[in-house]
C-alpha cells in the first residue's frame, strides 16, 4: 500500500511554495516514504525524520542511509 499511503504526502508537497528550504522535517516518518519525497524535492536541504518506532526508524535508515532519523514524539 505504499503508493496509496504516499500519495497524500506527494499532493501536499506539490503545494509547498518553498524553492530552497534549508531544513525539511518529516514528523511521524514511519518507514521513510514521505521523507524520500522531501529529499527528492529539496535535495539541497538538510532532511530529518522523527518517529516513535525503532522498527520504522531502522527501515527508514535503510531506505535513506544519508538522511538523519531520530526517535521522537510529535507531542514533545
Amino acid at each position: 500500500f505504499e503508493d496509496e499511503r504516499t500519495r497524500p504526502a506527494a499532493e501536499l508537497l506539490a503545494r509547498v511554495p518553498l524553492d530552497v528550504p534549508r531544513v525539511v522535517v518529516d514528523l511521524g516518518c514511519g518507514p521513510g516514504n514521505s521523507a524520500e519525497l522531501l529529499v527528492q524535492c529539496f535535495a539541497a536541504a538538510q532532511a530529518v525524520g522523527f518517529d516513535t518506532s525503532p522498527a520504522m526508524l531502522a527501515t527508514a535508515r535503510q531506505r535513506l542511509p544519508n538522511t538523519r532519523f531520530e526517535r521522537g514524539d510529535i507531542a514533545d
